[in-house]
Order: structure tokens, then C-alpha cells, then sequence
């Protein structure tokens, strides 16, 4: 799944020194939840995460695309890698091995993918 996110300067919030933007990695994020909750048709939580890779600091006043790809579907969580680029194509960030859970009162089998 991909979609372009927005970064805090275009949200409009001073660009601080931000090392890391939290609205694109919020972005980065909640593309991997709606990825995850696609594959196992239920609210899902995020968990936790192997590696967070930031390859261009900083706040970004520029629309940026966000993509999920799976690595992992399970009976009730999906682990996920998560990339976020520039238009240009360019790697700002990186998000490796999330794990995102189905929801407790939702969780039931399905077939692993």
C-alpha cells in the first residue's frame, strides 16, 4: 500500500531542528495500520518495530509517499516494512519490521499468506 503523507512544515508547524519529522513518520505509520488492517480485515494496533532508519533529517515542507510492503501475515499480526521518499523518488526514512496486532476482542485464524 502507498500513500503521499504530509510532513509538520506543511502542516504548518515551525521547523524547529527536528531531527527526525513525527508527522511523516506518524504518516509512515498509520499507511502501515490501514495496510494491516486491509490484510486482516480488522482494527489493528501498532506493536513495535526492528529499525528506524533516518536517511534525510529534518522537518519536511514537501508532500512525500509512504509505502508498506509485507513481509509476514499471521493468524493475528502482519510485520511490515515501511519506506518514505520524496516526489523525486529520493529515500528519506525507513521503518523495518513493524509489527502490527489485530485488535484482542477481534483476533480469529486466518490463513497465513
Amino acid at each position: 500500500m502507498s500513500a503521499e503523507i504530509t510532513g509538520l512544515a506543511e502542516l504548518g508547524w515551525k521547523a524547529e531542528a527536528w531531527e527526525a519529522d513525527p508527522a511523516a513518520i506518524d504518516g509512515m505509520i498509520q499507511v502501515g495500520l490501514k495496510w494491516s488492517e486491509k490484510l486482516l480485515g480488522g482494527a489493528m494496533l501498532p506493536m513495535a518495530f526492528e529499525e528506524f532508519q533516518l536517511i534525510e533529517p529534518g522537518a519536511k515542507a514537501r508532500p512525500l509517499r509512504a509505502t508498506a510492503r509485507t513481509r509476514h501475515v499471521h493468524d493475528s499480526r502482519v510485520v511490515c516494512d515501511i519506506a518514505l521518499a520524496a516526489s523525486s523518488g529520493k529515500p528519506v526514512a525507513w521503518l523495518t519490521g513493524v509489527e502490527f496486532v489485530l485488535r484482542p476482542d477481534l483476533a480469529r485464524p486466518v490463513a497465513a499468506v
